[in-house]
């Protein structure tokens, strides 16, 4: 009888080993995803701030103009003028395209996590990229 009991006390012991083990690794679970969640938007807000740094730094070198385009040459047509910073602008805005589509990828990754505060909290950040 006393090993019946025994088996008895063992298992229950080990179901509740067993459920608070569980508990903890879905615990651990849901705050590592929260972590990496809140690293990857982190990650994609600067990414942004520096594209948009970037795009609007007011040195541009003679690198970022088309190949064939002579910035002070003989009387460049104003046409040709036009089309070389149109080059500029584009390439240095498609870098900010690119994070802001990581931004808003992450944005709502965070807002389906934490809901409308995340969301109040991008938003401000989205804002001021659709204004530029």
């Amino acid at each position: 009888m006393a090993k019946d009991v025994a088996l008895a006390v063992a298992r229950v012991v080990t179901a509740l080993v067993a459920r608070k083990g569980l508990n903890n690794w879905i615990r651990e679970l849901g705050g590592r995803t929260k972590f990496e969640a809140a690293l990857a938007l982190m990650r994609a807000s600067y990414s942004l701030r520096e594209a948009l740094f970037n795009c609007r730094a007011p040195l541009v070198v003679a690198a970022e103009f088309p190949a064939g385009y002579k910035q002070g040459g003989i009387n460049p047509s104003a046409k040709d003028e036009v089309n070389a910073w149109n080059h500029v602008f584009k390439h240095r805005w498609s870098h900010v395209a690119t994070s802001l589509k990581e931004f808003d990828t992450r944005r709502l990754e965070v807002e389906a996590i934490w809901g409308a505060d995340a969301r109040e909290a991008t938003q401000r950040l989205s804002c001021c990229v659709s204004i530029l």
